[in-house]
């Protein structure tokens, strides 16, 4: 609903200086995080735009077009959240996705494409962070998890671990190890840093729960934050 619609619907309705302010204060504040995420939002979409226009991928011609669809995915998420989306060049294929939606169904809504999507990513492996991850590591191996892990249960968990992390979930992760394969360490730290690279705002170099995280990998276990930092950067 634009402005004007809400004004039309919801004229003579009288509203308080508190509940008025509070209104203000908010549309304020959503206009300045538009306005800082504008550029990085922007060079995102730049450095894709050749790429998904050859492959006949719509673009969000804006932040708001695409801020507006990513709130219906995630209606509960932080705005740091949104950010690592707008960050992430899969998420401009599922939006692509949801216009061809709404292109080729004339009734579809806000509320279809939640449910639509509720059932898209239901899986762990459907969820746009872990399919992300999930895609780092396979392009950062031969064979996949089996380069890296004895075991894929334990691949899965991980991955698992590194989502709600980024999405800025509670982590229980006491008493939890991986063991991997031997001469992996380095393989290991280069799939990291690209992961960390693409999901996260945080300088790596201060992320010390990203470094709690890669210590339960027992090649890391009993590294310091700084020499697992410098494993991340080689």
């Amino acid at each position: 609903m634009t402005k004007e619609e809400f004004i039309k619907k919801n004229k003579g309705m009288i509203v308080s200086p508190e509940l008025q302010k509070t209104m203000d204060d908010f549309a304020g504040a959503w206009r300045a995080f538009l306005d800082r995420y504008q550029t990085s939002f922007d060079e995102t979409k730049n450095e894709f735009e050749n790429y998904l226009l050859k492959n006949g991928k719509l673009i969000p011609k804006d932040i708001n077009a695409f801020m507006n669809w990513a709130s219906i995915i995630y209606p509960d998420a932080p705005i740091g959240y949104l950010v690592t989306l707008a960050k992430n060049p899969y998420s401009f294929k599922m939006y692509h996705d949801y216009r061809e939606r709404c292109h080729l169904n004339n009734d579809w809504s806000d509320e279809k494409e939640f449910e639509f999507l509720q059932n898209e990513i239901a899986e762990p492996q459907q969820n746009i962070t872990s399919k992300l991850i999930y895609d780092l590591f396979e392009q950062g191996t031969k064979n996949g998890w089996q380069d890296i892990f004895n075991i894929e249960d334990d691949y899965h968990k991980f991955v698992g671990i590194l989502t709600e992390y980024f999405e800025f979930k509670k982590l229980n992760i006491n008493d939890i190890s991986f063991k991997l394969k031997r001469t992996t360490k380095t393989k290991t730290a280069s799939i990291l840093r690209d992961v960390h690279k693409n999901l996260s705002n945080i300088p790596l170099k201060s992320d010390f729960e990203f470094f709690r995280i890669i210590k339960l990998l027992h090649h890391f276990k009993d590294d310091p934050d700084n020499d697992i930092y410098k494993a991340l950067i080689k």
